[in-house]
């Protein structure tokens, strides 16, 4: 399956751009499926065991660059599920804080 990461705050794309758009599954990882987003800053979706949470990075299981996640302890199997639907996050540009962001979405195509 292939996903579509989007926020109706056009702010938060202009900040980062490089990890809005469309991801395609690439392999399981720690027994959940990961993603990536093809381009000239590859871009991974996967699940972060030592939280339970869904994060967005430049590489795959390393947590440096990480922008976006779920929130920690997610009961969702896929980025995709109603589970996760509400409940993605962004760092803080201070202290990089996680912090809730409404309008983030992860859609599956």
């Amino acid at each position: 399956p292939n996903l579509d990461f989007t926020s109706t705050d056009q702010s938060i794309v202009k900040e980062h751009p490089e990890f809005f758009g469309k991801y395609s599954y690439k392999a399981m990882y720690k027994n959940h499926p990961s993603y990536e987003k093809l381009g000239p800053k590859p871009m991974y979706l996967y699940f972060d065991s030592t939280k339970s949470q869904w994060v967005f990075g430049p590489s795959l299981g390393d947590g440096k660059g990480v922008q976006y996640g779920s929130i920690e302890q997610s009961p969702a199997k896929c980025p995709g599920d109603p589970a996760a639907v509400g409940n993605w996050m962004r760092k803080s540009s201070f202290l990089h804080k996680w912090k809730k962001e409404n309008s983030l979405k992860v859609i599956c195509m």
